[in-house]
């Protein structure tokens, strides 16, 4: 069976805290992205250490409710965000700037 390595993160509002984390993609770079499903907003990880997060709870471009999950696109510099109660897909670049 597997072996446990390591965790990240514990409930709350802050850096590195997370409110119901669902999808996860990791990039090229081993940047890992995360979204933060009852925070309405996505936390950026290297090394397991909190890098950034954008995004906030809203229903204009650029803001969430309640992403659900995201995935890069083959050349690793755009993510697509299901933002699932605003019924849309939304787009950023990797550093979190709205396409």
């Amino acid at each position: 069976g597997g072996q446990f390595v390591s965790q990240f993160g514990s409930e709350g509002t802050g850096e590195g805290q997370f409110k119901e984390p669902y999808g996860l993609v990791m990039s090229q770079s081993d940047q890992l992205f995360v979204c933060d499903y009852g925070n309405d907003r996505i936390e950026v990880f290297k090394n397991e250490v909190f890098s950034f997060m954008f995004g906030q709870s809203g229903s204009q471009r650029g803001s969430f409710n309640q992403p659900h999950d995201l995935t890069l696109n083959n050349t690793g510099d755009l993510l697509f965000i299901t933002d699932c109660d605003n019924d849309r897909v939304q787009v950023f670049t990797v550093g979190g700037q709205f396409v």
